[in-house]
């Protein structure tokens, strides 16, 4: 079976309110105040550090999220924004230039034993 591979490339922006919607789904504590700055970090295994500002307070702090938690919220994402995605897909997270892929895989071929029988 031949293998499709499809690639999501994010932007800052929606990678910021994928991660922003994944925190407040999973109730996990953000600061207050507003996400002025993204980083990603890493190469197999990818974090982002959001830098959020309270204006108020005049304070700055950084949320760090891990590779695990970042397929999901743009798992997540793609699925509120109706992208279709295939369940079966074997998914991974990768750098893109300045921001992240979500990568999917469909199909590819038979293992080796399961094609001899065939």
């Amino acid at each position: 079976m031949p293998t499709e591979l499809r690639k999501i490339v994010f932007s800052n922006g929606e990678l910021i309110d994928a991660i922003e919607g994944f925190a407040k789904h999973t109730k996990k504590s953000m600061p207050a105040g507003k996400v002025v700055g993204c980083r990603v970090d890493g190469k197999d295994r990818i974090t982002i550090a959001l830098s959020v500002h309270h204006p108020a307070e005049g304070s700055k702090h950084t949320v760090t999220f891990d590779h695990a938690s970042i397929a999901a919220a743009l798992i997540r994402f793609c699925m509120e924004k109706k992208i279709p995605m295939p369940r079966t897909a074997e998914k991974s997270v990768e750098r893109s230039g300045d921001g992240v892929a979500l990568t999917l895989k469909i199909g590819g071929p038979a293992p080796l034993a399961q094609a001899a029988n065939e």
